[in-house]
């Protein structure tokens, strides 16, 4: 079968190898579609901490049950499947507070497992989750990175009413803006520099769009506000300019969720101590979600809550994957989520 291995930075390679085997305990799936997400772009570059190379890379897939181990039965063999990717010890105090994002030991497909960019993946049957047939592979594969939006909305417990700003409408961006939507904000404000993911973030409930390009950002938030600021930040877009606008436009006692990951995780950006004495803040790193909130994502795509399907733009077969990775990193032709179909 084919897979996309990562060998080192710089070094991304379509190889050969045997179809994994499986156990009791595990399905084997069948990949249709895996998304190209930023940080599989950060992996590739070299940016990614203590990356263990060589491996295969992606980690937002959907596809179907191929084969399942003798002890597996809430999946039978040919159901749509998308999978969870973190994994954890299930013995620490988060695991046992079924927080199983914030473990210690916790396990990642395509980071320290192998991922997605493959034609077939086995894994632990706790990573599987079946989904409804009227969902498509492409959706099956966006509900990793809509289950990191929707963990960020909510763990934020935006109130009704409150101003919230999404700083980065990329793909995870973007679903942000549709989840808080959803929860009923005062003022829903996207900020970014792409014209067309501005135009989406407005068509998924973003009640004002601000383009960088076009003002000064800070300036036209506090407008909008009438000087409040936002009550919520959620800072979707990796870069230094996007940090400090974030940290600025939170009003007192606001809430920043940092959800992206910058070019180099090694990045050490300065903050205020007045933003927390004065102004109250509260910065919440956000990493992952749990197993409800990823069950809840699937359930708010089956309903027709969250669109995941408009922000899939560009597809690739995999041996078209030099072609992909470029459009997912120069946001080639608008791409928003660039998806890798088998």
């Amino acid at each position: 079968m084919k897979a996309l291995i990562a060998y080192g930075p710089g070094d991304l390679r379509l190889v050969e190898k045997n179809v994994p085997s499986y156990g009791p305990g595990d399905v084997l799936i069948r990949v249709k579609a895996c998304g190209v997400c930023h940080t599989d772009l950060i992996i590739v570059n070299g940016g990614f901490r203590n990356y263990g190379f060589p491996n295969v890379i992606g980690h937002e897939l959907g596809g179907l049950a191929e084969e399942c181990g003798s002890s597996v039965t809430h999946v039978k063999k040919g159901d749509k499947v998308t999978v969870n990717t973190l994994g954890s010890c299930g013995c620490c105090r988060f695991c046992h507070m079924g927080e199983y994002h914030k473990c210690g030991a916790v396990r990642s497909v395509g980071i320290n497992l192998e991922g997605g960019f493959q034609e077939f993946i086995s894994l632990p049957a706790s990573f599987v989750y079946k989904i409804p047939d009227t969902m498509s592979f492409e959706e099956a594969a966006m509900v990793e990175p809509a289950a990191n939006a929707y963990g960020i909305v909510d763990q934020a417990h935006a109130g009704i009413g409150d101003n919230v700003a999404v700083v980065g409408p990329g793909a995870i961006g973007l679903v942000a803006v549709n989840v808080s939507k959803l929860r009923q904000p005062g003022l829903l404000i996207a900020v970014g520099t792409r014209r067309e993911r501005l135009e989406t973030a407005k068509a998924l409930g973003a009640t004002h769009a601000v383009n960088i390009r076009d003002c000064d950002p800070y300036e036209e938030v506090m407008r909008l506000t009438e000087g409040r600021g936002a009550d919520v930040v959620y800072w979707c877009g990796g870069e230094r300019d996007a940090w400090d606008l974030s940290r600025n436009i939170l009003g007192v006692f606001g809430k920043l969720l940092v959800e992206a990951i910058p070019a180099s995780w090694d990045a050490e950006w300065n903050v205020r101590i007045d933003d927390f004495n004065n102004r109250m803040h509260t910065i919440i790193g956000a990493r992952g979600y749990t197993p409800r909130q990823y069950e809840e994502t699937i359930e708010l795509i089956r309903a027709g809550h969250l669109d995941v399907k408009s922000l899939v733009t560009h597809r690739y077969a995999i041996e078209d994957y030099k072609e992909a990775f470029a459009a997912g990193r120069d946001r080639r032709d608008g791409a928003i989520k660039v998806m890798i179909v088998m």
